[in-house]
């Protein structure tokens, strides 16, 4: 008896460090698979139609039309291995959120791979077949917007089965009758694993399958797997890991899935330190998926301890872009001490991503964090000043600018033509006689730090520019007001 317990729990180990060896290889060969020719996150569907075209000519996988959206697009299903156990995969339902989209084309460059971890690859085409639906939202990812052409939200389609994005996302599973299902999304970057300073870079989820949250014995399936990825993740991204709210929506895909018999997966991407482009986060994503793969091909998951699961933290919504705590405000001849956090809006304009830094919320601000936090304790804040230029902003020198920064300027008043790109130059550029800069919530984040009455720190845009160092983080300006 004692042999035969000692040889399951030898068993259960090796099975898991496969795993986890598994893992550590693809993490360190990663770029034999990353997919070259995408480097953005603002994937379109003909950036992916060549892609899918060269894969067609491999015959280990099949790639057919399953769907055509509003706007004549395809949306392609692709499959991979020969094993009895199905596996669905679907991503960007959300126009937006391409980070597992990324992830998937990595994936089948891996499966196409011939090298050392063909042990691995056999494995996983021999007991599993693998479906992807790489963009189920194609006219969403054409303006990088959340929803569909109709402007409706897919994943609160599941039910109604209005859209032809949802009628094909409902019929190929109706067709598969998956035994595993991934849903792929990428959530808010703001988004902390608990009540942390640390980004959800990764959240789990096990679907509900009803407002009382029943575990049946799918759920369960999906409970364990999810168990074994956050283990296994806790090796390249500690402390990063969260679980999404977990109340039943019986609008949404992933609920209905798992309600219907398939053990259900929602992964959400959230944000990561310096990683605009999701590019270490589509990394991430590649190597949880393959692992997760890896995982129900060996069912491995099955050992895995499932009490794992209810020891993830849940998502807290508690990060900043920027937070600036502890400053000295004075307005109308009275004193406050407040903190400050402003959010990046992204925009895209001919081609470039460019940011426009809002101040979202002022006062005390001691139970949020921030990607760039800051304790100003001893510091005064004061709105930007503009000054009014009769030169173009595009011939002044940069001691001069430098000199503008020093007395807390953050603005340039210009009506006349430029030279240059606007959002380059290091100042915001006003058209707007009339403006003015102000601390209050929706403004532009543009201020300047005192101590001891001098100048030391300024805000353009919301990126800080270091007076006495003259280091400057800008990534670009504003451009305020009607030209």
């Amino acid at each position: 008896m004692k042999k035969s317990i000692f040889f399951i729990l030898f068993s259960v180990g090796l099975t898991m460090a496969q795993t986890s060896n598994f893992a550590g290889q693809l993490y360190n060969g990663y770029e034999n698979y990353k997919e070259s020719t995408i480097t953005t996150k603002r994937i379109r569907h003909s950036i992916i139609v060549p892609l899918i075209n060269r894969h067609k000519e491999n015959p280990l996988f099949e790639i057919s039309t399953a769907g055509v959206s509003p706007q004549g697009r395809e949306i392609y299903l692709i499959s991979a291995g020969t094993g009895k156990t199905r596996i669905f995969m679907w991503s960007q339902m959300h126009g937006d959120e391409p980070t597992a989209t990324m992830a998937i084309f990595d994936m089948l460059n891996f499966l196409s791979a011939n090298d050392h971890l063909n042990n691995y690859r056999q494995k996983i085409l021999e007991n599993v077949t693998i479906y992807f639906m790489p963009m189920v939202n194609p006219d969403g990812a054409e303006l990088f917007k959340r929803r569909n052409s109709f402007d409706i939200d897919i994943n609160r389609d599941a039910s109604r089965n209005t859209t032809p994005e949802a009628r094909t996302l409902n019929d190929i599973f109706l067709y598969l009758k998956a035994d595993f299902g991934f849903n792929l999304h990428d959530q808010s970057i703001y988004t902390a694993a608990g009540r942390t300073h640390r980004s959800a870079a990764i959240s789990f989820l096990a679907p509900a399958i009803n407002y009382e949250k029943n575990v049946d014995s799918v759920r369960l399936n999906a409970m364990h797997l999810i168990s074994e990825l956050y283990s296994m993740l806790q090796e390249y991204i500690p402390g990063h890991i969260g679980r999404y709210d977990d109340g039943y929506e019986p609008r949404a895909f992933g609920d209905n899935f798992q309600k219907m018999g398939t053990s259900t997966i929602l992964v959400e991407t959230g944000g990561w330190r310096n990683d605009p482009e999701k590019q270490f986060l589509r990394k991430i994503n590649f190597i949880l998926l393959s692992s997760a793969i890896l995982s129900i091909a060996d069912q491995s998951y099955k050992k895995t301890d499932v009490n794992i699961y209810e020891q993830i933290p849940y998502n807290e919504d508690v990060l900043k872009d920027l937070l600036l705590r502890n400053m000295t405000y004075r307005k109308d001849s009275i004193e406050v001490k407040i903190d400050i956090s402003a959010d990046r809006v992204e925009k895209s304009m001919d081609g470039k991503i460019l940011y426009n830094s809002v101040i979202d919320d002022a006062g005390d601000l001691s139970t949020l964090y921030g990607y760039e936090d800051h304790d100003f304790t001893g510091y005064e804040i004061h709105p930007g000043k503009i000054y009014a230029s009769k030169k173009s902003p595009s011939v002044l020198k940069n001691d001069f600018i430098d000199s503008l920064l020093a007395q807390g300027y953050t603005d340039i008043f210009y009506e006349g033509k430029m030279k240059s790109a606007e959002y380059e130059f290091p100042l915001n550029i006003t058209r707007d006689k009339n403006y003015r800069n102000n601390i209050s919530i929706g403004s532009n984040a543009s201020f300047y730090l005192t101590k001891d009455d001098k100048v030391q720190l300024v805000f353009v845009n919301g990126f800080m520019y270091d007076v006495e160092n003259k280091i400057s983080l800008l990534k670009n300006s504003a451009v305020k007001g009607s030209k």
